[in-house]
């Protein structure tokens, strides 16, 4: 069950930026500010994101090395937010998920 998994609790507010922010562990939850929380499968992917969707103004700028290093993803792929910005969602890997669809003929060839 997703509730007996180790919590990573992180800050935004926090000086230095918490390495599962980029490199999500594999089999845990992630839990941001308290507010949003995601879930890992044994691959560090995120398979579950929970919160509350509240418009907001995003304060972080977009990490654009993250959508570059996002594993699964392939050439042409661009990476898709999984809880928007303004809605709160981060700009860092942990909330991106690949976007090209898994009948495009580039996955196929991967």
């Amino acid at each position: 069950m997703p509730d007996e998994l180790p919590v990573i609790k992180v800050s935004t507010d926090a000086p230095m930026r918490h390495p599962a922010l980029g490199n999500p562990p594999p089999i845990a939850i992630i839990e941001i500010d308290g507010a949003v929380r995601y879930t890992t499968d044994s691959l560090g992917r995120v398979i579950r994101a929970q919160t509350v969707l509240i418009e907001v103004t995003p304060d972080q700028p977009r990490d654009k090395s993250a959508q570059a290093s996002l594993k699964d993803k392939v050439p042409g792929d661009h990476a898709g937010h999984i809880i928007a910005r303004i809605l709160g969602g981060l700009g860092q890997r942990l909330n991106l998920v690949p976007n090209l669809p898994a009948w495009h003929p580039a996955r196929q060839s991967s």
